[in-house]
C-alpha cells in the first residue's frame, strides 16, 4: 500500500491526518468533488501527467467558475500531489505541474480613502442594527484591520489595554510573528464599552458567534454602503484600508504584518530573520493611522 496509490486514497489520507479547520473541510470536500468529476478517484497519482492538468483546467473553466475557483481546485492538486511526494508515495520524472501558469488572483480592490473612512464613522442613524454595522466596522478598522471571527473571540475584561491575540486563520501555519500585540486606542475603547457584554466579549448570539456574524453583516453592509454612498463597501474593507492607509503613511511592512497577524516566512536572507517588530512600535503605527483621521 506504500506504492501505487490512487488519488482518492491519497486525498482521504490527506483529510485525515493532516490538521485541517472544521470549516474549510466542507470546502475541501467540495473541491474535491469538483476534481473527482474529471479525474476518476481510482487513478493511480503516478499516472497524473501535465496532459491531466491541462485537461482538468479545461474542464473547470467550462463549468464557468470564476478564476480564483478555478485557481483554488488546482492548487487543491497540487496539495495533494506534493503531500504523496513528501510521504514518498510517487515520484514523478516531470512534475505535473511544471510549466503551468495557473489562474492569476484577483486583487480585491476594496479599501477606502481616509475620506470614506470618516464618512463611515460620522454616520448617523437611529436604525441599531445600521449603527451597530456602522460601530463593527469602525472597531476592526481601530483594531488594525481584526477579522471577525478574531474580533468575537476576545475578552475584553482581560484585555482592557493591551490586545493580545493569535490570528485564528493562520494559527497553526509557521510564522515569524506568533501573535499580535498592541494597545487598544481610546476609539476602539468608546465602541467596546457599548457592545461588551459581562463576559467581556463583543455581545453576539450563539448562531452569530458561530457563523462569525456573517448573517448580520451580509444583511446590513449593503444597507450602510446604500446609506453612505460608498460602493463597493464590505466588512474586509477596513482590513484592506487600515493596511493601505498605514503603507501610505511610511509605516514599514514588517510592522503592518505584525499588526494584521500575517504569516511571514523564515527563510533564506530575508529581512524577517533579522528583525523583531515590538508591540510598542505596532502602537505607534496604529495611533499614527488613526490620528490620520483627525
Amino acid at each position: 500500500n506504500y506504492k501505487h496509490r490512487t488519488i482518492e486514497s491519497i486525498y482521504e489520507e490527506y483529510m485525515t491526518n493532516v490538521h485541517i479547520k472544521s470549516n474549510t473541510i466542507k470546502n475541501y470536500r467540495s473541491i474535491w468533488k469538483n476534481i473527482s468529476g474529471f479525474i476518476d478517484g481510482k487513478t493511480l497519482a503516478e499516472h497524473i501527467t501535465h496532459g491531466t492538468v491541462i485537461g482538468l483546467d479545461k474542464y473547470l473553466w467550462k463549468r464557468k467558475m470564476k478564476p480564483v475557483t478555478v485557481r483554488t481546485n488546482l492548487v487543491f492538486l497540487m496539495v495533494l500531489l506534493n503531500y504523496a511526494k513528501r510521504c514518498g508515495y510517487v515520484q514523478f520524472r516531470v512534475d505535473p505541474f511544471f510549466g503551468f501558469e495557473l489562474p492569476s488572483m484577483e486583487v480585491r480592490q476594496s479599501w477606502l480613502t481616509v475620506d470614506e473612512i470618516k464618512k463611515i464613522r460620522d454616520f448617523d442613524t437611529s436604525k441599531k442594527n445600521l449603527a451597530k454595522c456602522r460601530d463593527l466596522f469602525m472597531l476592526s478598522y481601530y483594531l488594525g484591520g481584526i477579522n471577525m471571527v478574531d474580533l468575537l473571540d476576545i475578552n475584553f475584561n482581560e484585555q482592557a489595554d493591551t490586545i493580545h491575540y493569535v490570528r485564528k486563520k493562520t494559527e497553526n501555519r509557521p510564522k515569524m510573528n506568533k501573535f499580535v500585540e498592541f494597545a487598544i486606542p481610546d476609539e476602539a475603547k468608546t465602541i467596546i464599552s457599548h457592545y461588551k457584554g459581562h463576559d467581556g466579549r463583543i455581545i453576539a448570539t450563539p448562531a452569530q458567534r458561530k457563523d462569525g456574524h456573517h448573517y448580520f453583516l451580509c444583511t446590513n453592509m449593503p444597507k450602510l454602503a446604500e446609506a453612505t454612498g460608498i460602493k463597493n463597501l464590505v466588512y474586509y474593507s477596513a482590513r484592506k484600508s487600515f493596511s493601505q492607509h498605514a503603507f501610505n503613511l511610511g509605516i514599514g511592512t514588517s510592522i503592518i504584518d505584525f499588526i494584521l497577524g500575517h504569516r511571514v516566512d523564515k527563510g533564506g536572507t530575508s529581512l524577517y530573520s533579522y528583525i523583531t517588530v515590538t508591540p510598542e512600535m505596532a502602537s505607534a503605527a496604529v495611533r499614527k493611522v488613526l490620528d490620520n483621521l483627525k
